[in-house]
């Protein structure tokens, strides 16, 4: 399963605990749900956790300007500005509403 699908399946809360949960800790590079039972069925799910992290990222920076609208405002403002560390910036909060965007 790629980390796009598992978001969509599990949700940014579950995703973000498991990378929380697994960066730091020793743990393998990919998240597997062998074990787990889901409405009375184990699934056999793998998924990248380095590839969730970076999608769990973008979806955390989005949440801290305000959600998806106030992030596309700020960033237009921010680009609009000219200013060098402003646009640097820009460019980071597009990225990221481009990945959070990419799971709808």
């Amino acid at each position: 399963m790629n980390t796009v699908e598992f978001i969509k399946q599990y949700g940014w809360s579950k995703s973000a605990t498991i990378v929380s949960e697994s960066i730091g800790h020793g743990a393998n590079t990919f998240y597997d749900t062998h074990d787990e039972l889901y409405y009375g069925q184990i699934n056999d799910i793998r998924v990248s956790v380095a590839e969730l992290e970076q999608y769990v990222d973008a979806w955390e920076l989005i949440q801290k300007r305000g959600g998806l609208s106030e992030a596309k405002a700020i960033e237009q403002q921010y680009w609009n500005s000219g200013i060098g560390i402003a646009m640097a910036v820009a460019m980071e909060i597009k990225q990221a509403i481009e990945l959070v965007e990419s799971v709808k």
